[in-house]
């Protein structure tokens, strides 16, 4: 079909179609006498292009979207505009409290702080794969809210940077990876923020959460040390994982440094090792069982 039958089809002005074409997001063929001739899959992707465009998201960003496959990106790109818009509430706060005291000096650092604390939080987006890299960004963005006002979070700070840039890129088997992508394909930013959520409220009163779930704990404990959950992809995933961030230094450099960086993580660490503490008092033997890892067959 011509560009005026396209109009109508996609809903788009002919400026729009040709900027678009311009900017090859799209690439209609062209017939015998020089015109472009649209198919049914121009149609639809110039809908798309129109939805992505109300959605807020700019050329460069939906030419990544046309171009991945996997649908990794637009997932990437929902996280993004979730820190954006944290920052963009952020700002907003800012702008009021500086309005109401005019102290500027009090107002750059706490955008000091913002900018770095954004950075950290994309730079985690960015460096781990897939929905790890989506629920890390959030899980730990959620933290990441504070000024640095000491010579050791300056520093701190200097140490995630400098893990990020070191940590080795990975990819996990095909098997694994098509697990991680069916298991957690309807993950949405608002479900990761919700469990992060969750997890803080459960182990602030460990007690309670343990007494009222212990039937379950202690079926679910039982399933991770069960041979059949090893062998299967959750639980060649959960190793990988462990293995995987073991070898990068996660444990040893970037908890530690997010725990200086961040009094309110540091308070989290310490009761997520309480609840830790006492679950593994209460079930010592699947907890030895999940730890011997899966037997050679």
């Amino acid at each position: 079909m011509q560009i005026s039958e396209a109009k109508k089809a996609s809903g788009l002005t002919r400026k729009a179609i040709e900027y678009y074409i311009g900017q090859e997001l799209i690439h209609p063929a062209v017939s015998e006498n020089g015109y472009r001739d649209f198919s049914e899959t121009d149609i639809t992707c110039l809908k798309k292009i129109s939805v992505y465009r109300r959605l807020g998201l700019g050329t460069e960003e939906i030419r990544s979207i046309l171009a991945d496959d996997t649908g990794t990106m637009i997932k990437k790109l929902s996280v993004e505009k979730t820190l954006l818009l944290r920052e963009e509430q952020t700002l907003k706060s800012l702008l009021d409290a500086l309005a109401e005291s005019g102290d500027f000096s009090e107002t750059e650092r706490r955008l000091i702080a913002l900018e770095q604390n954004t950075a950290i939080a994309k730079r985690l987006l960015d460096t781990f794969p897939g929905y790890f890299g989506k629920f890390i960004c959030l899980h730990f963005a959620s933290f990441l809210t504070e000024p640095a006002t000491t010579a050791d979070q300056d520093s701190a700070y200097q140490e995630i940077v400098s893990f990020l840039d070191d940590f080795p890129s990975t990819e996990f088997p095909r098997e694994v990876q098509e697990f991680l992508d069916d298991a957690t394909g309807d993950y949405s930013a608002e479900k990761i923020n919700s469990i992060t959520e969750k997890i803080r409220t459960d182990i602030g009163q460990p007690d309670t959460f343990l007494s009222r779930n212990r039937q379950f704990l202690k079926y679910y404990l039982s399933v991770l040390a069960s041979e059949e959950y090893k062998a299967s992809p959750a639980g060649k995933s959960a190793l990988l994982l462990r293995q995987f961030l073991n070898t990068g230094g996660y444990y040893e450099r970037f908890l530690p440094a997010m725990e200086r960086l961040s009094p309110s993580y540091a308070a989290y660490r310490r009761q997520l090792a309480l609840t830790d503490r006492k679950l593994r008092e209460q079930y010592p033997s699947e907890y030895r069982m999940i730890l011997q890892g899966p037997k050679e067959s």
